[in-house]
């Protein structure tokens, strides 16, 4: 966080106050929001407890970034944690070749490994209790996960708008790899919600409240896909 702010007198009606916070201190980025999801070695989800997450439990995935950091026995070091802008290019190779060797490690495959990554996170919300939880990886796996949704969400917004988000529940694909076939997280799109204009949204609550009612969106049509009034058959 910059050390120029400087505190202003607001002159407009905007309400501020303590829930405005965005979880930066003293250059401290957070970048887990919530409970932690992992995907382990053995194809399942499960959380910081280590417990597992039910492949019906279904959330709302509201935001994907990049976050460039370096690691050190096992931990981010302090101030080298940064969100990458949309597009933003980094020379992971350049950063990991400047460091000592005494600095690498090795990944799952016994291979060496730079103390620079860069990770995907994927941050989720359930809209009922308004928990949240977040999903980083940097695994080749989790990066495919993660390009997926992507691609599945920037379709569906082509046809339906840019405030549409996904209902997902944790689920697995079997991926190929050299070492042979593997399970890899996948989420399982359930349905699409909307967020309505006064920033509420989309599953709907145990005792529908008109303020958090929000609309489910439908697949595109094969008509809207294909962009043609006249679809033959």
């Amino acid at each position: 966080m910059s050390d120029e702010h400087e505190l202003t007198t607001n002159t407009t009606n905007t309400h501020v106050d303590g829930f405005d916070d965005d979880g930066e201190e003293n250059g401290f980025i957070r970048v887990i929001q919530g409970e932690k999801w992992a995907f382990t070695n053995e194809g399942s989800w499960m959380n910081a407890d280590e417990r597992l997450i039910s492949p019906d439990r279904e959330v709302v995935v509201v935001d994907v970034k990049r976050v460039l950091q370096k690691w050190l026995d096992q931990m981010p070091v302090n101030g080298t944690t940064s969100f990458l802008s949309a597009g933003q290019q980094v020379d992971i190779d350049a950063l990991n070749e400047a460091c000592p060797k005494e600095e690498w490690s090795e990944d799952l495959n016994g291979r060496p490994r730079g103390p620079w990554q860069i990770q995907n996170v994927v941050y989720m919300v359930d809209l009922q209790t308004m928990a949240k939880f977040t999903y980083p990886t940097s695994t080749v796996g989790g990066g495919i996960c993660v390009d997926e949704l992507k691609d599945a969400v920037r379709l569906m917004r082509r046809f339906k708008g840019a405030g549409v988000y996904p209902v997902v529940s944790p689920a697995s694909k079997h991926m190929n790899t050299r070492f042979g076939g593997r399970q890899r997280p996948h989420f399982k799109i359930k349905r699409w919600i909307s967020f309505g204009p006064d920033g509420m949204a989309a599953l709907p609550p145990a005792s529908p409240a008109p303020s958090l009612q929000a609309a489910t969106v439908k697949e595109p049509t094969l008509r809207e896909e294909m962009g043609d009034d006249s679809i033959p058959f």
